[in-house]
């Protein structure tokens, strides 16, 4: 529907994209092909604007408004703090919070083609890359079995395993939103439709192999919600409860026969029981524990307005020396944790108005793929500072400004046919 809208001017069109592009490949393999990419995304707004002359664009899409904030949230509680190297380091990460939802909203609206485009781009790069993961655990098993027993991970392109779980997570509803989208009647797109279930399956097979603990519980979180839809939209009850009890039965199959998530699960109940006896260890379990242990009680400091995001590690550390000086100071890894901390209940509640907020503006839950990242990436919140990493902050802030960005053109089009 978005093809019949305003075409794109041709240079911020063209620019816009080939950024885009830039920016999926950094995040599966290069941080400075992000930097570049979002570089090339600020320039294509600038030539959008200095072209068309829309600022009015700027103020049209609240979806980017509300990712914007929680840059100038981090910005404001790091202003507050008297770490000043550590200022700018949370502030340089989280800048893309403000640049990428600027440039998305300058940029004329991706039309379904070009979006489309894009996320196949994206499914088919990850593809590509979960095979050399693949490729490289069967090659070196012993060894790989041996470092998810010792509480490491599988190796990834992006040297983040968890931030690749989540992108092979984005890749694999990407894809079924794309085979449930395209049309398949020409010959080209009929070699396609067998090319994304190909891709669908080694990326659902990646992620299980991985073993990533966040990886997985957005992937079955995803095909619950995919489920509930096609039980709620199409009425299909006695299929999606089929579905259902499958999926529900393919965890256990897979601690039972899959070596590396057996290893990850035994190891897992290993740490809760060192922790129940009041050891940490050096897993990465245990340490996790006692980070949001320390964390709640650097809260209790200044539970309103919070200690600033600069001088949490600071606070961290101190807990850390009275109790356990031995051991490595972390972040709380959680984010929702990491806010209340640093910015109070009153940076608490923004954050999650920003965060929730994009579910509900234009009712842009509706759209499947958007509903399934948004619910990863809430869900990567629980157990990561998803926001505290470069990737991080890329993955969310891209595809949430790409989907924003495309259906702001879906929802014109609707109005200017009504």
């Amino acid at each position: 529907m978005s093809d019949l809208s305003l075409r794109p001017t041709p240079w911020s069109s063209r620019i816009g994209y080939v950024a885009s592009v830039v920016i999926m490949a950094g995040m599966i393999g290069s941080k400075f092909l992000t930097t570049i990419g979002m570089l090339l995304l600020l320039v294509a707004a600038i030539i959008a604007l200095v072209q068309d002359k829309l600022w009015s664009r700027l103020w049209q899409n609240k979806t980017h408004l509300a990712t914007a904030s929680l840059f100038f949230l981090i910005l404001i509680s790091a202003l507050l703090s008297e770490n000043t190297t550590e200022n700018m380091n949370r502030i340089r990460i989280a800048l893309p919070l403000l640049v990428l939802p600027f440039s998305f909203a300058a940029i004329p609206d991706w039309t379904n083609k070009q979006y489309q485009q894009l996320l196949a781009i994206f499914c088919y790069s990850m593809t590509v890359a979960c095979l050399a993961v693949l490729g490289n655990y069967l090659l070196h098993f012993e060894e790989m079995q041996a470092i998810l027993k010792a509480s490491g991970a599988i190796p990834t392109p992006n040297g983040e395993h968890i931030r690749f779980s989540l992108m092979t997570n984005i890749a694999i509803f990407g894809g079924i939103w794309l085979y449930s989208s395209r049309s398949y009647r020409q010959s080209y797109w009929y070699i396609e439709k067998w090319l994304l279930l190909v891709s669908i399956f080694l990326l659902i097979l990646s992620v299980h192999i991985l073993s990533v603990r966040t990886g997985l519980l957005g992937f079955y979180a995803g095909v619950g919600i995919s489920i509930m839809q096609l039980m709620l939209r199409q009425r299909r009850y006695k299929l999606g409860i089929v579905v259902l009890i499958t999926a529900m039965a393919i965890p256990y199959f897979a601690v039972r026969y899959v070596p590396s998530i057996r290893t990850k699960y035994e190891l897992t109940r290993f740490n809760i029981k060192l922790f129940e006896l009041g050891e940490i260890g050096e897993y990465s379990d245990t340490r996790r524990l006692l980070s949001y242990q320390m964390a709640w009680q650097v809260a209790q400091k200044s539970p309103w307005w919070g200690v600033g995001i600069g001088d949490l590690l600071d606070e961290q550390e101190k807990m850390y020396k009275a109790s356990y000086p031995e051991q490595k100071v972390m972040y709380p890894h959680n984010q929702f944790l990491t806010i209340y901390v640093a910015a109070g209940v009153v940076g608490f509640l923004i954050f999650l108005f920003a965060i929730f907020y994009p579910f509900w503006d234009k009712r842009q839950y509706q759209q499947y793929f958007l509903l399934i990242f948004l619910s990863i990436m809430l869900l990567s919140f629980l157990t990561e500072n998803t926001l505290l990493s470069s990737v991080g902050v890329a993955i969310y802030t891209f595809f949430l400004g790409l989907t924003a960005n495309y259906l702001q053109g879906e929802h014109s089009s609707k109005r200017a046919i009504e």
